[in-house]
């Protein structure tokens, strides 16, 4: 009884974290697609492999596949080097109001 009760349980508790999860990464699209049709840059968090987290400004241009993983081709306007960003890696992105003049063709997303 108490397995089948832990068993629904931990079934309704990854639906829930798998539609965070989506919903997450939808908001984060919707941020990066707004940046790139008003050309303002984008503040991102950023979780790296190793678990650490990262704060960046990037000017967006392209989000593509690359393999399996869907990736934010960006300009980190700190360093002054284009970037890929796992989108699943994205905790949060933010337009940041500040617009900037393209250094490439913007390649805007569909949702």
């Amino acid at each position: 009884m108490i397995e089948v009760l832990l068993d629904e349980l931990n079934n309704k508790l990854s639906f829930l974290i798998s539609f965070f999860l989506h919903e997450q990464r939808r908001e984060v699209l919707q941020s990066i697609q707004d940046a790139m049709l008003d050309r303002e840059t984008l503040f991102i968090s950023y979780r790296k492999p190793d678990g650490r987290i990262y704060d960046y400004e990037v000017e967006p241009y392209e989000v593509k596949q690359k393999g399996k993983t869907r990736c934010l081709y960006g300009y980190d306007v700190d360093e002054g080097t284009i970037k890929c960003f796992n989108i699943r890696r994205i905790l949060r992105a933010d337009t940041t109001g500040d617009n900037f003049r393209p250094r490439w063709r913007i390649k805007p997303i569909v949702i």
